[in-house]
């Protein structure tokens, strides 16, 4: 296999010898390069502003809710059967379940975390259809939101951006949910072309995980996992529970 380096000679050799410096030829390719980078549209870069709202974000709360999404300046929340025909409004028709009914976050209490074929979509789509009156072309457009398993990508810009990772070392646990999703709203979803639905169906994923998101930033974080080597196993888990409650009051 050819090396970058390699490749890089070739090319340049190739440049030389088809189109000489100074030639119409390549005075063409740097014009037609110009053209097709002035074509590719350029996510805007918003600078980020620190959050100064609430910390104590709690998604299944009206007014926690409505007021964070007015600190982010994001559309409040909002959910209907009708909307619920596209995929997008699926979603929100998801998360308003589980924000009113707090009998179905009872049943499911990671009913996010198993995509497709995890016992809320199962029920939603099959049992759930007759009990909360849902109709066939919304069935399917949950489904479809399941599939898509929309928390994925705000969790890997905590796991890909350094300064994330740096700035809330917290992210995944109530002490800072609150302020990586404003960075996400505000901020990451314009150079990461986030759709604020997936942004809100991380934020209900990370509320509903029963270990608070202690297990996940325990993977995330080598300090952590020297402190208590055995930290996620039987001989270690109550020790970490212990420091972590301490330190930072989860």
């Amino acid at each position: 296999m050819a090396s970058g380096h390699g490749l890089s000679r070739a090319k340049q050799w190739l440049l030389r010898h088809a189109a000489p410096e100074d030639s119409q030829r390549r005075r063409l390719l740097r014009a037609g390069k110009r053209a097709l980078f002035a074509m590719v549209p350029r996510r805007p870069i918003r600078p980020y502003e620190p959050f100064q709202g609430n910390p104590d974000l709690d998604p299944f709360d009206a007014s926690s809710l409505a007021a964070f999404a007015k600190e982010c300046r994001v559309p409040p929340l909002k959910w209907s059967l009708r909307a619920a025909a596209r995929e997008l409004g699926a979603t929100r028709l998801v998360l308003g379940l589980l924000h009113t009914h707090s009998d179905l976050r009872g049943r499911f209490p990671e009913a996010l975390h198993g995509g497709k074929d995890g016992s809320s979509c199962r029920w939603l789509c099959s049992a759930g259809v007759a009990e909360l009156g849902l109709p066939d072309r919304v069935v399917t457009q949950i489904n479809a939101a399941f599939c898509r398993r929309l928390g994925a990508r705000p969790l890997q810009v905590y796991d890909y951006d350094v300064n994330a990772r740096r700035v809330f070392p917290l992210a995944l646990t109530p002490a800072q949910l609150a302020a990586f999703g404003h960075f996400l709203l505000t901020s990451a979803k314009f150079s990461h072309g986030l759709a604020d639905e997936e942004v809100w169906w991380f934020l209900f994923e990370r509320a509903l995980d029963p270990v608070k998101g202690i297990a996940a930033t325990y993977l995330r974080s080598p300090v952590w996992q020297e402190r208590f080597p055995f930290g996620l196993t039987v001989f270690g888990w109550s020790e970490l529970l212990a420091w972590v409650g301490e330190h930072y009051q989860l």
